[in-house]
């Protein structure tokens, strides 16, 4: 049984230390977003988070975290909130929003404003590169 114990314990110290360096972070390739009280602990609870592929609407709020990184060939895309899917955009859903970029990552926010990404209900894309550029760190 010790052999077992010699086996097993490594592996799951290993394990165990990936996970909280973060290596076992959220990630997703394709995130269409949703709905925002189901990416509020993001940055509520700032968890490690990797954003690669495209992240569009409410997976965007991902970029709250203090943890975060973004891979150069992401794809984030931002629109208004709205209080019901199809509805007009609801600038109270754009605000919150926005506040969770500006605390992390200004750059992000002040580009959001510049961009006008939260006032139309059509997407505003921005590259993973852009996102490096204004101080998101890269993963890679």
């Amino acid at each position: 049984m010790n052999w077992l114990n010699a086996l097993v314990w490594p592996i799951v110290v290993a394990f165990c230390a990936l996970f909280w360096l973060g290596v076992a972070s959220a990630f997703a390739q394709v995130d269409p977003g949703g709905y925002l009280i189901d990416y509020d602990h993001f940055w509520i609870f700032n968890e490690r988070v990797a954003i690669s592929g495209l992240c569009e609407s409410a997976c965007t709020m991902k970029l709250g975290s203090t943890h975060v990184c973004i891979y150069p060939d992401a794809t984030l895309a931002f629109h208004a909130g709205v209080q019901r899917p199809g509805g007009p955009p609801y600038r109270p859903a754009s605000n919150w929003v926005l506040a969770t970029y500006l605390w992390p990552h200004p750059g992000i926010g002040r580009w959001v404003r510049a961009h006008h990404a939260l006032d139309q209900l059509t997407f505003t894309y921005m590259t993973g590169r852009e996102a490096i550029a204004l101080g998101v760190p890269s993963c890679i």
